[in-house]
């Protein structure tokens, strides 16, 4: 086995620090905005949250980047969302997921993202904010992400779902299966992916639960090919 580097990079010395956030409380204030910040590109430029990522995909919000990745951008109201909603039971259809989950609430409509389309210096991407973290006993990823749910109603979710599709990154991440088990507010509720891979040698598999959080402010937002050189550089730490 290697030794640690001793200097990791910043960006991951960030994600490995973080902690989890409380669960939601009934007197939590409502979702309303996203507090982030862009790491991959740089230069001003705007976020947008797409109705898909067609090229003819409706943008339902957007906001400008400054210079240094930070950006603010307000969640679309329920007006705004009305042509977007989904079945309960589907919506993490939206962010690549495959499978029914289980709505408590009959009739529940709904919207989903874990994606953004990013604009700096004329380059366009898509990102999403995933941290990881090496773990060696025994060795092996941990990581964290985060998806966005909007639910018309308070209702419960429940179900197992194959969501290799949302990390899309089939070198690094060859399948990833969610466990979900949670309880949304009515409105904005962010929805915490937190697991963990099977091992270091990569292609790996992953497994994660998930859960709706109080809020994730000042979240971290990279590209895929970022995010899975990140992952590559922690599990070359290891023989």
């Amino acid at each position: 086995m290697k030794k640690l580097i001793p200097l990791l990079p910043l960006g991951l010395l960030f994600t490995a620090c973080q902690t989890t956030p409380p669960a939601p409380q009934p007197s939590d204030p409502a979702i309303v905005q996203i507090t982030g910040k862009v790491s991959s590109g740089t230069g001003t430029g705007t976020i947008e949250l797409r109705d898909g990522v067609s090229a003819g995909a409706a943008t339902l919000s957007s906001a400008s980047i400054a210079a240094d990745g930070s950006f603010t951008l307000p969640l679309p109201t329920p007006d705004k969302l009305a042509g977007s909603l989904v079945s309960a039971d589907t919506v993490l259809g939206q962010l690549g997921c495959e499978g029914t989950l289980t709505s408590g609430t009959p009739g529940t409509r709904a919207f989903g993202f874990a994606e953004l389309q990013a604009t700096r210096s004329g380059a366009t991407m898509q990102v999403m904010t995933l941290s990881t973290d090496l773990k060696f006993l025994p060795p092996h990823l941990a990581f964290k992400g985060h998806a966005w749910v909007y639910t018309d109603q308070a209702t419960t979710l429940k179900g197992e779902l194959d969501c290799t599709k949302l990390i899309n990154s089939p070198d690094t991440i060859s399948r990833l299966t969610v466990s979900v088990d949670t309880r949304t507010r009515a409105g904005w509720n962010v929805l915490e992916l937190a697991g963990r891979t099977s091992g270091v040698s990569l292609p790996t598999s992953a497994s994660a639960s998930a859960s709706v959080v109080q809020d994730v402010p000042g979240s971290n937002w990279r590209t895929v090919n970022d995010i899975a050189r990140g992952i590559t550089t922690l599990s070359a730490q290891v023989k």
